[in-house]
Formats: C-alpha cells, structure tokens, sequence
C-alpha cells in the first residue's frame, strides 16, 4: 500500500467552500535563483487558497495498481480535519480491508513520532523511504 499526499492549488478562488491554506509549489518554483541574479526573493513559504488530498495505492506483483482509497479534505470551516486522525482511519480501514500482512510504503514526510507511534500501535508492517 503506496501512501501520497498533495494539494490542489485554487490561488484565484478565495470563497469556494471548503477551501484552506496551502503552499503553493507554484511559488515556490518561481523564487528559485535564476542565472545572473544576485539577490533571489526569499522569504517565508507562499500559501494559497486550495485542498489537501491523502491517496492510497494497492500495488503488487500479482495485480494492477489500483486506488484503494482517497480523502479530500481541509484544514478550516465546518469540515476540518486534522491530518493525523484522517490517516489514522484511513490505516483503520485498510487494516480491515486487507489485514495485517500488506506492507505500508510511506514517504519522509510520514516520519513523525505520532504517526510511526500509530503505525506501531496497530502492529502493521512499514517502510519509511
């Protein structure tokens, strides 16, 4: 079970419902040092209006990839949720899908003290890549 995370940008919507702040990748890129300038614009991160998303792909040798499960989902408004517990249900769930014995493939980004915590608590095997 492959576990990636991102976020869709909506720099010019800033009343669609629903809607939380996210750095922008798209900032980011355009402040990087160009070739010939000696002062590159610095600062802290840009962030937009946009969603956040959490995907998990089932891959195996014995099957095509397939998008086991995906959550959108926002940090502010009505329909909040905090990231640790949103991966925490979706881990729930997959362990009740398909069991102790798939192997859970995480990016650096998932190398915090809770969430290795969770993941040793519910007693399933991972890799931190």
């Amino acid at each position: 079970m492959l576990w990636d995370e991102s976020v869709v940008e909506k720099p010019e919507s800033i009343r669609s419902e629903g809607l939380c702040a996210v750095r922008s990748s798209k900032a980011k890129r355009l402040k990087r040092i160009k070739p010939g300038f000696f002062n590159p614009p610095g600062g802290r991160p840009v962030h937009v209006p946009g969603f956040e998303w959490i995907g998990l792909l089932l891959a195996g040798r014995k099957t095509h990839p397939m998008v086991a499960f995906f959550r959108w989902y926002t940090t502010r408004g009505e329909h909040a949720q905090d990231r640790l517990t949103l991966q925490t249900n979706l881990l729930t769930k997959a362990v009740e899908v398909f069991g102790r014995t798939l192997w859970h493939v995480f990016d650096r980004g998932y190398a915090g003290k809770r969430w290795l915590g969770e993941l040793i608590g519910q007693a399933v095997p991972f890799v931190v890549r």
